[in-house]
């Protein structure tokens, strides 16, 4: 008896109507598992990029003098008598959160206690054009009330960071909190949000 015979053209086809199924289920779950790695890479991709721009910023503000960081005035200063108008800047209180400061950043030299300090810088969050202030997805990209930081100085203004959702900065006594939160889109165009916060001191002068 010969033992070492081929399949029958029978055998064959029974072995691949088996087959097929399941190579073309392996294949569509590949397919499946390479979109998701796409998706999440672009998440990290853009949870770095958000990274570096916090760090950029917080590198901006952290030569700013204490003595000269101010906060932009809302309805809310001007009924209790802080503000004359909304927009001016006043003075910050502890545990303020604001999405709009001013101040004025020092180079460290400094002779006979005093110090030089830059022309006032801005930064303000700014909601894109096709977005209103009112908690919905206006341009239907995901995002919600998204727009960018930007940075004002020496009549010039700058976009530091864009697609973000919401922006604020609290000062406590001489510590500076940064909050950004932004967003990017996950598997199944499904909308991830991240938020990062970063702390700084400001100088004491």
């Amino acid at each position: 008896m010969n033992s070492q015979r081929g399949f029958s053209l029978i055998e064959v086809m029974v072995v691949m109507s088996i087959m097929i199924p399941i190579l073309g289920f392996v294949l569509s779950g590949t397919r499946s598992v390479n979109l998701a790695v796409v998706k999440d890479d672009a998440i990290a991709a853009s949870l770095e990029s958000l990274q570096r721009s916090v760090t950029r910023l917080a590198h901006i503000i952290r030569p700013g003098s204490l003595g000269q960081y101010r906060m932009v005035a809302l309805d809310e200063d001007v009924t209790t008598g802080l503000a004359s108008s909304a927009g001016e800047w006043i003075e910050p209180r502890n545990g303020v959160r604001r999405e709009s400061i001013q101040f004025r950043a020092t180079d460290g030299r400094l002779s006979m206690n005093a110090v030089n300090l830059s022309a006032p810088r801005v930064i303000r969050f700014l909601l894109d054009p096709s977005e209103i202030d009112n908690g919905v997805d206006d341009d239907r990209d995901g995002l919600i009330d998204e727009g960018r930081i930007m940075m004002q100085y020496d009549g010039v203004e700058v976009a530091l960071v864009r697609n973000v959702e919401q922006c604020s900065f609290e000062l406590n006594d001489r510590l500076l909190t940064i909050r950004i939160r932004s967003a990017a889109r996950a598997r199944e165009g499904r909308i991830q949000r991240f938020s990062i916060e970063e702390v700084i001191h400001l100088r004491n002068n």
